[in-house]
């Protein structure tokens, strides 16, 4: 069963600085993505019945999402769970280590309490223990948004059955 929560980021000015260029950057990036789309969108004007109409659709739904200050990292086992952006322990703190490149790193404090017994917050949180402990890691994704000038983050996993 795959999860999503949210959780929301505590970072120092020059740290927080550092992560809205970050997304600067990568919403840079989505949109010379969507330039290369509005050259597809010619070629398929001149082929109406071209196969890439359909994939057209989806990446522009994609950038149009992803458009809007937001910095996203697939994770993987091999990367520890996730290479750019990873949950680790401060002296007994969350963070989220947040990579910004040349092996520069941004630490952000993880703002978010279980709600409940029943929270799946718990369940990550003793995923997460467990594959520190182990070095057994797991795959999440990261994904941080900018909202009222606040960064939000949410993580998506999978809870094994």
């Amino acid at each position: 069963m795959f999860v999503s929560l949210q959780f929301k980021l505590e970072l120092r000015k020059e740290a927080k600085e550092k992560l809205i260029k970050l997304m600067r950057e990568q919403s840079s990036a989505i949109r010379v993505a969507h330039n290369m789309l509005k050259e597809l969108e010619k070629e398929k004007a001149k082929n109406p019945h071209a196969q890439i109409y359909h994939r057209l659709r989806k990446l522009k739904k994609q950038w149009r999402e992803l458009r809007q200050g937001t910095l996203i990292s697939i994770g993987s086992k091999a990367d520890k769970g996730n290479r750019l952006m990873r949950f680790e322990d401060l002296n007994g703190q969350l963070c989220l280590r947040i990579t910004t490149g040349n092996r520069e790193f941004i630490y952000a404090k993880v703002l978010r309490e279980p709600s409940n017994s029943k929270d799946k917050w718990l369940a990550f949180m003793a995923m997460l223990l467990e594959s520190w402990q182990t070095q057994s890691y797991f795959p999440y994704t990261v994904e941080l948004k900018l909202r009222d000038g606040e960064v939000y983050g949410s993580v998506s996993f999978e809870i094994p059955k």
